[in-house]
């Protein structure tokens, strides 16, 4: 079912890289409405999080972070527009939970796909890219990765049962840790829509539309589950991949692309060059 799916989505072209929380980022306030706030030296990615902005009895956004966190910051402000399932390969939740425990592997998933969510923007404001917390990336990293060991579990029992409730329950709590609470729920803005068809003299395709590319992978993870979608890892990349019947690769396929193809013959060419006869 690759078109039930329809999703545009925004990551900067220039890369990410990691910064992480200062103290000196950071002042007391006391104003009746904030209590903390960014100081004059703290750098804009900090200034444009809303929690730096804190109030400690109202807002207790401010407790959920502490000084020496990371946080993965986009190089520039240039935006770049893209359906991040033309690059999954139909698994990137499979790279999603590759990033527990793992700060390049974060850096690496938020540099290929964007950041999960989006800022909170009112009417007519514009939004700046989102910078990402690296340990709440992470958490629901963790929330995904259970879904998966949970995954292989079920297709070894044949038993469903467990998979088909964690599902369920898990698309309308989105994993958050405490005082952390998201606008939107997982699917909670899930919308049909009609788009035309790019096939010349064909009807309009009907899509679903999820609000963020979170929502996207637990919607990916059901339809590899729903398809027992067999999945492996590109030999050369993090890429996650399908294959087998209906996915246009082999059995044998070891490679997400024929860029990643190439990349290996390449490889192997430097690593065992051809001597010249003497």
């Amino acid at each position: 079912m690759p078109e039930l799916i329809w999703f545009e989505w925004e990551k900067c072209p220039d890369g990410y890289s990691v910064e992480v929380l200062k103290p000196e980022y950071v002042v007391y306030a006391p104003s009746g409405i904030i209590e903390y706030a960014p100081s004059e030296t703290a750098p804009f990615w900090w200034k444009q999080n809303r929690s730096s902005h804190a109030n400690l009895n109202n807002d207790p956004l401010f407790k959920y972070f502490e000084f020496g966190d990371a946080f993965i910051i986009p190089n520039s402000q240039r935006r770049l527009t893209f359906n991040p399932l033309d690059e999954s390969g139909g698994a990137s939740f499979l790279e999603l939970a590759d990033c527990v425990g793992s700060e390049s592997n974060t850096l690496a998933f938020v540099t290929k796909y964007g950041a999960l969510t989006v800022n909170d923007v009112n009417e007519g404001e514009i939004y700046s890219l989102e910078n990402c917390h690296v340990r709440l990336v992470q958490e629901y990293a963790q929330a995904m990765k259970s879904a998966v060991e949970m995954w292989e579990l079920a297709k070894s029992s044949n038993d469903y049962v467990d998979l088909v409730h964690l599902f369920n329950k898990s698309i309308g709590n989105p994993p958050r840790l405490e005082g952390f609470e998201s606008k939107y729920d997982v699917l909670g803005a899930l919308s049909p829509e009609l788009r035309h068809n790019r096939a010349e003299n064909s009807p309009p395709i009907l899509s679903m539309v999820p609000h963020d590319f979170y929502s996207v992978l637990w919607l990916e993870f059901a339809q590899a589950i729903s398809s027992n979608l067999m999945l492996r890892r590109c030999a050369v990349c993090p890429t996650w991949f399908a294959y087998g019947t209906g996915t246009g690769r082999r059995k044998s396929a070891h490679y997400c692309s024929d860029k990643c193809r190439k990349a290996a013959h390449r490889r192997q060419k430097l690593a065992n060059p051809i001597k010249k006869e003497e």
